[in-house]
């Protein structure tokens, strides 16, 4: 556990002015979209970190709005493991935008997230215009036949996955 919020706000202090970490792994630590938005506003500064697991913690809607837009502006991530949050529909969607934007990231897990459908056709608009990621882990998302639907026309144009 990381110390909660005092603990967040120090790393991502420390995540703005850091050159040369890498990996870093914040999985299990209860962070919560306060959290959250201070790991994305690092993000958007910091272009040196390649992996960041921020999985089982307890990010919703805001936390996924917050990354999304960190992620359409972050070059050096090129590993991203959001699974096992709580992003439901609207902060996956806000995640697959910023997906969209991004040509760096080549991994990106979203797994157990349950954001349905909604995330599923937002994922899918994504891929269209996103050809360098190679690996998206989705499952356990009570994606239904609409949502794969637009999946699979997303993944229709996409030459890598």
């Amino acid at each position: 556990y990381m110390g909660g919020m005092k603990g967040a706000e120090a790393l991502s202090a420390v995540l703005r002015e850091n050159p040369v970490l890498v990996t870093v792994k914040l999985s299990g630590n209860e962070l919560n979209d306060r959290a959250g938005k201070y790991l994305a506003d690092a993000l958007v500064t910091n272009q040196k970190v390649e992996h960041l697991d921020l999985s089982h913690n307890m990010f919703g809607q805001p936390a996924g709005e917050a990354l999304g837009v960190a992620m359409a502006e972050n070059v050096g991530l090129k590993k991203l493991d959001l699974s096992w949050n709580n992003f439901r529909g609207q902060g996956a969607v806000a995640v697959a935008k910023g997906l969209g934007a991004n040509i760096f990231l080549r991994v990106l897990d979203l797994s157990y997230n349950g954001f349905g459908n909604s995330g599923a056709a937002a994922l899918g608009a994504a891929l269209k215009s996103n050809n360098v990621l190679e690996e998206l882990h989705i499952g356990n998302n009570r994606i239904a036949l609409e949502g794969a639907l637009a999946l699979a026309l997303g993944l229709k144009g996409n030459k890598n996955l």
